[in-house]
């Protein structure tokens, strides 16, 4: 399975790449580089190709190289309950120790600075980047901190979660096409620019990861 995570940067180089992509004064407009890089796929197929999906398929044969066996390492006891949610042993983020990295960016999306902070798991078998706006605080689909990477740059093992504690501070809600990726009951107003976006605070806030977070990192 491919999901969107998987394409990805490691989370090492992503500050890099921002900080040289918006120092660009004028970015040469080539036609032809994409398709030096991706294969295009015809309209029907949804399915990633074997020169990505294989390397991935190689590293998750050998179960030593699973996250935590490849069973969640953040869950809900109860579905659409953020108070529930729980990490498996040792996977916690650590705030007091494991803050690797923080950097920050504007957002005309968000208002303002975006920061960012690459925090490690306490057993140092993952990490995290926690983003934190004038208004929400959300984390990015966790990283293993192996090293191994594809030939696309992106890393050959995931990191199993629940997928509603990713959710970003402005999300896709109230679309007639399936986009709703807010829990019911938990979509806040809509985005003033962009009506296909709602504030996912009412969810967001009720995490106790993220009260945690606030206190500790952002000692709020």
């Amino acid at each position: 399975m491919s999901h969107e995570s998987t394409t990805d940067l490691p989370f090492e180089v992503q500050d890099a790449f921002e900080l040289h992509n918006r120092a660009a004064k004028l970015v040469r407009y080539d036609p032809d580089a994409v398709a030096r890089v991706l294969r295009r796929g015809p309209d029907h197929r949804i399915r990633a190709y074997e020169s990505f999906t294989e390397p991935r398929r190689r590293a998750r044969a050998n179960k030593r190289n699973l996250v935590n066996g490849g069973q969640l390492v953040a869950r809900f006891d109860r579905a659409g309950d953020p108070a529930s949610l729980r990490f498996a042993s040792g996977f916690e983020p650590d705030f007091a120790r494991g803050v690797l990295a923080h950097s920050a960016m504007n957002s005309s999306l968000y208002g303002g600075p975006v920061h960012r902070f690459r925090i490690l798991s306490r057993n140092r078998v993952i990490q995290y980047l926690f983003m934190a706006s004038p208004r929400q605080v959300w984390i990015i689909p966790p990283q293993a901190t192996t090293t191994e990477l594809s030939s696309f740059g992106v890393r050959t093992i995931d990191v199993p979660i629940d997928g509603d504690l990713c959710i970003p501070g402005w999300e896709y809600h109230g679309s007639p096409d399936d986009l709703d990726q807010i829990p019911r009951g938990f979509a806040g107003e809509v985005h003033p620019r962009d009506p296909s976006r709602s504030d996912a605070s009412p969810w967001l806030e009720r995490l106790p990861v993220i009260r945690a977070f606030r206190k500790a990192v952002l000692s709020e």
